[in-house]
């Protein structure tokens, strides 16, 4: 019934979520309880309906991730508020799911306008590469085959464009391929084998590695912090679905520690993990210290992945021009020096 729910409604936006959490958080920072906060934002017919559902779930018993979940909330959000109720800092997890979402959509912002006019750009260039595949190289062949002079430039450069256009055309069938295919096998892959996969693919497996460490310091230094144990932290790590990588390593270090090993040893065997997060377990052995690392680690690794992620979009445009500018000057020298050399032997 809540999955027939979920479907029916209209999902909030990014921003609309964040909003959303926004005013949930300055309420609850009032000290309004939590019902009442949401009752207290029904004034917005948009979160009228996810309100609803949220606080028919809460009446109902379940924990108010699963309520989020009902509600069609983004996934980050909903772990978030998975382990505010183990370490009992709701808002907290409400802040910390508001940096990330509102992180994210600014990065995503920008990359969608340093892509939008490439990308134009881009499809103009592939109609091009057509026309003249098409129409002005052969017109340009059948009149040297009028005239004495054959210019094997021009029909290195027909090959050369002709090469071109199936690559491009290649490239754009293989991405939309691999990325159909890899959402459709994505749930039926093992978590052993999406490990593998991210290993071997070098770019997502740089974004993948700083992001699973970015969780698994953030969640556990919050678990941490709420005075619960070590054990009992990836206890609680590995019960949450929504990052099956974080939960099968915290399973992992679970299996390691029963055999007596201790964290330092565990950690570097994990792959997807980085290995300066072994240092902190290195270095301290009290809980409480480990907790402040372990935050301060995870605000350093947000930034580096916002730091990488702006770096990739800055250089977006600036390839992609370099690319076109030299691609349109060789058409163009392709078409003018057969002109010029046939004009001399007139």
């Amino acid at each position: 019934m809540d999955l027939l729910i979920k479907r029916k409604q209209r999902k909030l936006t990014s921003n609309e979520q964040n909003s959303f959490l926004n005013r949930l958080t300055r309420l609850l920072e009032q000290d309004y309880p939590l019902i009442d906060a949401l009752y207290a934002m029904q004034w917005n017919n948009q979160w009228k309906q996810p309100i609803n559902q949220i606080i028919d779930a809460l009446k109902e018993g379940k924990t108010i991730d699963t309520a989020l979940e009902i509600a069609n909330f983004d996934t980050k959000i909903i772990s978030f508020l998975f382990f505010a109720s183990a370490h009992g800092d709701m808002k907290k997890a409400l802040k910390q799911s508001v940096l990330l979402l509102e992180k994210n959509s600014k990065l995503l912002v920008k990359f969608k306008q340093a892509i939008r006019y490439p990308t134009v750009l881009f499809m103009m260039f592939i109609c091009l590469l057509y026309f003249i595949k098409t129409s002005v190289y052969p017109a340009f062949i059948q009149l040297f085959q009028s005239t004495t002079y054959i210019s094997e430039f021009t029909l290195f450069s027909l090959q050369l464009i002709n090469h071109f256009f199936h690559l491009f055309i290649f490239i754009i069938c293989l991405s939309v391929i691999v990325s159909l295919s890899w959402f459709a096998i994505k749930r039926k892959c093992t978590i052993k084998t999406k490990i593998t996969i991210y290993q071997r693919t070098p770019f997502v497996r740089t974004f993948i590695k700083l992001y699973i460490t970015f969780l698994f310091s953030l969640h556990l230094s919050s678990l941490l912090h709420s005075g619960l144990s070590l054990k009992d932290s990836l206890k609680i790590l590995t019960k949450q679905m929504h990052h099956q990588i974080l939960s099968h390593y915290c399973q992992q270090l679970l299996e390691h520690f029963s055999n007596g090993q201790p964290m330092k040893t565990i950690l570097p065997t994990l792959s997807l993990l980085h290995t300066d997060i072994d240092m902190i377990f290195q270095k301290n052995s009290n809980a409480e210290d480990i907790a402040v690392d372990l935050h301060g680690y995870a605000d350093f690794l947000l930034e580096q992945i916002e730091h990488k992620t702006k770096k990739i979009i800055s250089w977006i445009q600036p390839i992609f021009f370099i690319v076109m500018g030299i691609s349109i000057i060789y058409i163009y020298f392709s078409l003018l020096y057969p002109m010029f050399q046939l004009i001399q032997t007139i």
